[in-house]
């Protein structure tokens, strides 16, 4: 099984965590860090959190140099994004050309379950496999609701939108059919009206070509309620394999007393992996045996 991440410094520790997870339930994995001028604390602290899994492989790519043509462009969006985020926009160049696919993995992601019902998913001829973002019942979740330009590209308004977070790859597809140049020619045409950033340009780039898998494949909470975040869960979140915090307000760092699914288990795995919250480094001086 192939995985991929992305990140940078700021964000090293929470991929720590994220990859610690992943080994606990796919021992034999190879791990690609796509990584935005990452600097030796954070490689060797990403290594070291790794060393109890003696059969996972970890590369560590740098994409700085493709993703600094990026910070040129004027960004529609107000928030401020981390320049990694678009990542994902070239995986079919920063990856080993013999890589057939990979799953793509947000930072902010634990991973509970064996993931082998969903690499070996047969893709259909679809580019990539993905979970709805949100509720099949929420309003806001076509494109004509988040792509102010798919009428621009020539996109029918009721396809699907998906969460970009959690991302079974064709990479064979993807290479043939240049979804990179396809993604940068949005992005350079539309810049300053994308607010979604790296998830608004896939989903207009690979409209109508992903194939849309169940939601414990990537567990989001972020439309919930508070009522509906505190236990006992829907099935979905229960048996979550997945389990991405995405939203602002459903991180587990985040205000204690906002409920927050699996949050003791983002915590535990933190502690193991030596960082305070998923969010920095403990001194090295203080860093447990990762797993003890």
């Amino acid at each position: 099984m192939h995985v991929t991440f992305a990140t940078d410094n700021a964000y090293a520790p929470l991929t720590a965590v994220a990859m610690y997870s992943l080994c606990e339930v796919v021992p034999d994995v190879t791990i690609t860090v796509l990584a935005d001028d990452l600097d030796d604390t954070a490689q060797e602290n990403l290594a070291r959190t790794l060393r109890n899994h003696p059969d996972v492989v970890l590369d560590i790519v740098d994409i700085a140099d493709l993703l600094a043509p990026l910070e040129r462009l004027p960004i529609g969006g107000s928030r401020t994004y981390p320049r990694s985020i678009w990542a994902t926009l070239f995986l079919g160049s920063a990856l080993p050309g013999d890589l057939r696919r990979t799953l793509y993995l947000d930072s902010d992601v634990i991973v509970r379950q064996d993931l082998s019902g969903l690499w070996d998913l047969e893709l259909d001829g679809n580019v990539i496999a993905a979970v709805t973002d949100g509720d099949d019942a929420w309003s806001d979740n076509s494109l004509d609701d988040r792509i102010a330009y798919h009428h621009e590209l020539g996109l029918a308004p009721e396809l699907a939108y998906f969460n970009s977070g959690v991302l079974l790859v064709d990479l064979e597809a993807w290479r043939r059919d240049d979804i990179t140049l396809r993604c940068e020619q949005i992005l350079r045409r539309f810049h300053d009206r994308v607010i979604w950033v790296d998830q608004e340009i896939l989903n207009a780039a690979l409209a109508g070509r992903w194939l849309k898998v169940e939601r414990t494949w990537n567990c989001m909470t972020w439309w919930l309620s508070a009522d509906e975040r505190r236990p006992p869960y829907d099935d979905d979140l229960e048996h979550a394999v997945i389990r991405h915090f995405a939203g602002e307000d459903h991180k587990p760092w985040a205000d204690r007393h906002r409920p927050v699914p699996h949050r003791d288990e983002f915590i535990r795995l933190a502690d193991r992996t030596g960082t305070t919250d998923g969010r920095s480094w403990v001194p090295a001086s203080h860093l447990p045996l990762a797993g003890g």
